[in-house]
């Protein structure tokens, strides 16, 4: 069985074959549910570049912390006070209670639309940042932003969990963080180039091309069977004929917690995301203005302390 008959089997997109079948598979037949213009590879590629999208968000900042401080005059302490710290905090709590609860939905409702909708937010709220009169519109955006964000990966790791049987779910979850860290990267790239003149347009290179990629993400796939990878609901579908649906209950999220793997996943995850918070914030900014280097030799050291 090669990749595309694999990808088909979990259902990413309607078989390639029953689409031969059936016809054509034109922009009308994507409209009304028919048939899908794309092959399966193409879909979970789409998937990944579209999550890059959403997280090129979270550094369009930090490159132009002081063009942005300059445009609504404040002073050094300013700037890093309100737009290193209570900007960066307004962008990242939302995000952390709607991450809680898109996961929960996941498991009920239509990821494609849950991924949709977290990405248009996303494309929204940032292409609103551009046009922020005020520090209080633009910490407005920012949250909006936040929320879609927070919403997308869990989402996205609900999906990976279908797609992906158990014994290559490692590859799954490699192929998000990697698109993740990719477009967070991209993200710091175009605002180091494109923000070198006027630090709004960014905003704007970024969050058209996630509007049409939302749109195409949502015409063109659909959701994967829920426990389509597990060979025990397979069976049971095999045998029964019954579906799976999956359940929510306080011994869940008991069981969840109980788990001393989780429990010190979750404690090392607060205190760690501090540093490393702190230097995706401040380090673009502090090496070009207290260092002296170039926007381009700073983004090159940023580059490098990621790889690393």
């Amino acid at each position: 069985m090669d990749v595309q008959q694999y990808i088909e089997t979990l259902r990413l997109l309607p078989s390639s074959r029953a689409s031969a079948v059936g016809g054509g598979s034109g922009f009308a037949d994507v409209l009304t549910g028919k048939a899908a213009i794309l092959h399966p590879q193409s879909a979970l590629l789409l998937t990944m570049v579209s999550l890059g999208f959403v997280y090129s968000v979270h550094n369009l900042i930090a490159p132009n912390m002081t063009a942005i401080a300059s445009r609504f005059h404040f002073n050094n302490f300013e700037r890093d006070e309100f737009i290193g710290g209570e900007l960066t905090l307004i962008f990242y709590l939302p995000g952390i209670f709607v991450a809680l609860i898109c996961g929960v939905l996941s498991a009920f409702c239509s990821r494609r639309l849950l991924f949709t909708v977290a990405m248009i937010t996303t494309a929204v709220s940032c292409f609103s940042t551009a046009f922020a009169a005020n520090f209080t519109q633009l910490a407005w955006a920012r949250m909006f932003t936040g929320v879609g964000i927070g919403g997308a990966l869990p989402i996205v790791y609900s999906l990976v969990g279908d797609w992906f049987p158990p014994e290559k779910r490692t590859v799954g979850s490699a192929m998000v963080t990697a698109s993740c860290g990719a477009g967070v990267f991209g993200g710091q790239l175009i605002a180091t180039i494109v923000g070198a003149g006027d630090w709004r347009w960014p905003f704007v290179v970024i969050s058209v091309p996630m509007l049409l990629l939302g749109a195409m993400l949502f015409l063109t796939t659909e959701d994967p069977q829920r426990g389509g990878a597990e060979q025990s609901i397979q069976s049971l579908r095999q045998h029964t004929g019954m579906d799976y649906f999956p359940q929510m209950s306080t011994r869940h999220i008991k069981t969840v917690f109980a788990n001393r793997t989780n429990a010190l996943v979750i404690l090392q995850a607060f205190p760690g995301c501090v540093p490393w918070g702190v230097i995706i914030v401040y380090l673009h900014d502090y090496l070009v203005q207290d260092i002296g280097l170039t926007r381009q030799e700073s983004l090159g050291a940023v580059g490098i302390f990621g790889t690393g």
